[in-house]
């Protein structure tokens, strides 16, 4: 990354998204004093420490995510009292959650996706709805938070390196029985598609949001849309077009995010399923205006591994308005089955509005890839196979004590 800063001393505004620069961030942007805002993301190359901001007075919105920093955030932080958006998510910072309890102008916290241990400070806890802070995916003190509030995102808090496990807010909600299927129509609504029922995603997702209302699946939801006054609404697509494709009424609208987007099927059986995941672009147009600039690239991650890399939903159906089916095989050995769309700063963010970025998914379905009944058959074999193994241990315990003469009578002993 260039050290290009040292003159720009006036400079009130930086930006520099998924440039393909390597870090760290250079010393020099500590002389820009006058920054009210500072987005750097999606760096590349080797871990840095956190760079010297402590005079930038007058913050209002900061982010330096995916920049690979690590060590603790620093404390001067809390010195910056204009500040009201801070984004640190998707880097290597570790250490306890400073104290930020003086700003009281932030409105937006995220955490997601660090090493950050610790108890949950009361001060993150104590903030009412008009907050919105996102912990999830670090190594917090599992129950060191009293509740799971609607306005902090407490998904993977406290599961460290252990990401196939869900344990936060769900400790209360046992599984009632295994699941064998899963079918969510992530655009809000209930729809009907041949003998499948999917189920609405009618909750709307915020920049910090666990949504964990159903026994057998729900969503975290990270990331808010930097350019734009957002609302709830903002995190759903509708069609602008009439839709021609076969089951349209599973691609009328679409959840969407601007960071980071988990779904997570629990209660499941164990054993091999197909995961089917439904796509449209609904919003960026191909007219000659230029509407048809816009770009939308994410990622993909099953069970935490990335499936698809730069997916690109216009490229893949090749047009708009036209449905894409991507399925995987996926083994789920712990009940859990997580599927997470990522933004990594590609593409474009203004075309064709400003704000129009980050993963669109329309419909995801779960099933199970082997037959109920060799299920049935698979749990009556381990018991009889138990229940043999036990007969069998018996019988050669009996007979290793008649080789051994315990079991004979006395007469026979006193014959001998």
């Amino acid at each position: 990354m260039p050290d290009f800063f040292r003159s720009w001393k006036q400079l009130e505004k930086l930006e520099i998204q998924a440039s393909g620069f390597e870090g760290p961030i250079p010393s020099s942007v500590s002389i820009l004093s006058n920054l009210t805002e500072l987005r750097i993301s999606d760096l590349v190359g080797d871990s840095s420490k956190f760079p010297n901001l402590s005079s930038m007075k007058g913050m209002k919105r900061l982010m330096l995510k995916g920049c690979n920093i690590s060590g603790p955030i620093p404390s001067y932080i809390s010195d910056m009292t204009h500040l009201l958006t801070l984004d640190l998510s998707f880097n290597r910072l570790d250490g306890i959650i400073p104290y930020f309890g003086g700003l009281t102008k932030l409105t937006y916290l995220c955490l997601t996706s660090n090493l950050l241990t610790g108890s949950v400070p009361n001060w993150i806890t104590s903030r009412d709805s008009r907050y919105q802070i996102d912990l999830s995916y670090n190594n917090l003190v599992e129950h060191s938070a009293p509740t799971c509030p609607d306005n902090i995102n407490f998904f993977k808090s406290f599961s460290g390196m252990d990401k196939l496990t869900l344990h936060e807010c769900l400790d209360e909600s046992p599984c009632s029985k295994d699941w064998y299927s899963v079918h969510i129509n992530c655009g809000r609504k209930a729809s009907t598609v041949g003998n499948i029922k999917y189920e609405a995603d009618d909750d709307p997702a915020f920049a910090a949001k666990f949504f964990h209302v159903r026994e057998n699946w729900g969503f975290s939801s990270s990331g808010k849309f930097w350019d734009l006054n957002t609302t709830a609404n903002d995190h759903v697509a509708n069609n602008v077009s009439i839709l021609k494709m076969n089951e349209s009424e599973l691609y009328t609208s679409a959840q969407l995010s601007p960071l980071s987007i988990t779904y997570y099927a629990r209660c499941l059986a164990n054993g091999p399923y197909k995961l089917t995941l439904h796509f449209a672009e609904i919003v960026i147009r191909d007219n000659r205006s230029f509407y048809r600039l816009g770009r939308r690239i994410f990622d993909i991650y099953v069970q935490e591994k990335l499936v698809l890399k730069d997916f690109d939903i216009e490229n893949a159906a090749q047009g708009v308005d036209k449905a894409v089916v991507s399925e995987h095989k996926v083994n789920v050995t712990n009940k859990v089955l997580m599927i997470r769309f990522f933004w990594a700063g590609k593409g474009t963010t203004t075309a064709p509005t400003r704000g129009t970025y980050g993963p669109l998914i329309s419909a995801i379905s779960v099933e199970a890839d082997f037959s109920l009944l060799d299920d049935g058959k698979m749990k009556i074999s381990i018991v009889v196979g138990a229940v043999v193994a036990v007969l069998f241990l018996i019988f050669m315990i009996l007979g290793i004590l008649c080789w051994k003469g315990c079991l004979e009578g006395r007469k026979s002993r006193e014959n001998e």
